[in-house]
């Protein structure tokens, strides 16, 4: 974002959206942690190695608890959601994907619901930059607006998180670096809750 290659950043986003979807859930459960980390270890396997899917991942994907979803790739990445208690009781579809953390996290209130949904809404948006031909809209100012949405649920909330764990307090220098941010993303958010055509042309014909 800062050399203005916006198209390019929406990629990084929607990693960081999934790395952080899967830390709150994990530290909701931390015995997720072995799981996750075996199942990166059959993927770094099957798509760096060999090609060939691990024995061991076989058989944990013939007895996946949804026989329904039979994607074997999804299963790769998710699979380790079987090990969750009552994720499956609570996630009926897509199971095996980040939609599927997003149902779970919203049932449990692990996060605020209106966070998750704009977090959902952007990572379908960060689609677009990902895998298609689109690198910039109309307005630019617009990619700022989202990507800066996006690294503010991220960065604070897991600033937060890491502060708990480690009993560090928020404060740096003396400063409440929680409620800086806090009062320059609510500015921001006001700016971005009045978007329209309208007001973008003014913007940059003013």
């Amino acid at each position: 974002m800062e050399d203005n290659l916006l198209g390019g950043a929406y990629p990084l986003c929607r990693g960081a959206i999934e790395i952080y979807l899967k830390l709150l859930i994990s530290n909701s459960q931390s015995e997720l942690y072995k799981w996750h980390e075996k199942f990166t270890t059959f993927e770094i396997k099957q798509s760096c190695c060999t090609q060939i899917y691990p024995e061991e991942f076989d058989i944990l994907f013939e007895n996946r608890i949804c026989k329904n979803a039979k994607n074997k790739v999804d299963y790769l990445h998710f699979g380790w959601v079987d090990f969750i208690n009552g994720y499956h009781d609570v996630v009926k579809k897509f199971p095996y994907s980040v939609y599927g953390i997003i149902t779970y996290l919203k049932n449990k209130k692990i996060c605020k619901i209106s966070e998750l949904e704009e977090l959902e809404h952007f990572y379908k948006s960060c689609h677009i930059y990902t895998h298609g031909n689109t690198q910039i809209v109309k307005y630019p100012i617009l990619h700022y607006f989202e990507i800066s949405i996006m690294l503010y649920y991220i960065i604070r909330n897991t600033f937060l998180l890491l502060c708990k764990e480690n009993e560090t307090k928020i404060a740096i220098n003396e400063l409440d670096i929680i409620a800086l941010i806090d009062r320059d993303f609510e500015i921001l958010y006001k700016q971005y809750s009045k978007r329209s055509t309208k007001n973008f042309e003014n913007y940059y014909n003013r």
